[in-house]
């Protein structure tokens, strides 16, 4: 391309008029008349098209992603004009016309309290499930104690047994009064939950419907002792 621009350079020197007009400046034939091996062209003979532009200007984004050093406010906006994108300035003001970030100090701020709040759901959640295994474990309890009731009253009726009914059905009692406090204490934490975490999904299970077993019909000390008839329920 640099020999092209030399034909070009001898042909205006010998064609051209001795002044003419280049756009709005009024020029002379002298201009083509100096030695034609002195002339360097001020574009990159190198490239030839579009495409190859394009090619280079997507090279040199990729250099300056990965080689510090780079402007790279300069590097995009070559790439931009290598592709003909219009109002350059308009989509592509610069990193210094960005907004100003967040303060750090307060981002790790909420970073911190972001951990605090996962810490303790974790905390509730496990504490949840603990209270959730101890209502499970105390329904099985409940059951055995309602079998040996029921054992009892299909057994012998004496004042010995009746004594030992009396035993069982104030553990039975006492284990169904923890149990109502557990489900309480699941169902006050499930609201709580709700109410603090509208539509954000809670992570505390909701704590099954009341897993009471049915009572066993058991008769009571009286009964047994003056030998009544149906008995109770517990």
């Amino acid at each position: 391309m640099g020999q092209e621009f030399r034909k070009l350079f001898i042909l205006n020197g010998r064609h051209l008029p001795d002044q003419f007009m280049f756009g709005t400046q009024q020029m002379g034939r002298e201009l083509f008349l100096s030695d034609p091996s002195m002339l360097v062209p001020t574009a990159d003979p190198n490239l030839v098209s579009d495409s190859q532009r394009s090619q280079q200007a997507i090279l040199i984004k990729q250099s300056a992603m990965t080689t510090p050093g780079y402007d790279t406010e300069a590097v995009e906006k070559n790439f931009l004009a290598a592709h003909h994108v219009d109002q350059i300035e308009l989509l592509y003001p610069g990193i210094k016309k960005m907004p100003p970030g967040k303060d750090p100090k307060m981002a790790l701020e909420e970073l911190r309290n972001a951990r605090e709040t996962s810490k303790q759901e974790n905390q509730k959640e496990i504490f949840a499930l603990q209270l959730m295994e101890d209502r499970r474990v105390n329904d099985a309890k409940i059951l055995q104690l309602e079998a040996q009731a029921a054992s009892l009253v299909a057994g012998a009726q004496t004042e010995r047994s009746a004594h030992e009914l009396a035993v069982l059905q104030t553990q039975i009692d006492g284990t169904k009064a923890v149990n109502d406090t557990i489900s309480k204490r699941l169902e006050l934490m499930l609201k709580e939950q709700e109410g603090g975490e509208q539509g954000d999904g809670g992570r505390v299970a909701k704590p099954p419907g009341d897993s009471s077993v049915q009572g066993v019909p058991v008769h009571t000390p009286a009964e047994i002792a003056g030998g009544l008839g149906d008995g109770a329920t517990v």
